[in-house]
C-alpha cells in the first residue's frame, strides 16, 4: 500500500502537482493502478485549480446581468 511507503508531505506534494501517477510509479506500485478505469486521467488533474462556487456564481450573476442588458438594448433597437 502507497500508505506504508511514503509520508503524508510526499503525499501531499505529489496531490498539489498532480502527480499521484508518479508516486505510485515511485513506490514500485504502477501495477497496482494500471487496471483501475480513469484513474491515471483523473489523478493527473487532482491538484489543478478549479473555480470556486462563489467566482462561479459571481460570474454567472455577471453573465446574466450582461444577458439581460443585451436583450433590453436589442428590443429598444427594434423600436418595441
Amino acid at each position: 500500500m502507497l500508505i506504508d511507503r511514503c509520508n503524508f508531505q510526499e503525499f501531499w506534494k505529489a496531490m498539489e502537482q498532480s502527480d499521484m501517477v508518479g508516486l505510485f510509479d515511485k513506490y514500485g506500485l504502477g501495477h497496482a493502478i494500471a487496471k483501475l478505469r480513469n484513474f491515471k486521467p483523473l489523478m493527473n488533474i487532482v491538484g489543478r485549480w478549479h473555480q470556486s462556487t462563489t467566482d462561479r456564481k459571481s460570474d454567472a450573476s455577471c453573465r446574466f446581468r450582461l444577458w439581460i442588458r443585451q436583450l433590453t438594448n436589442t428590443a429598444g433597437a427594434n423600436g418595441s
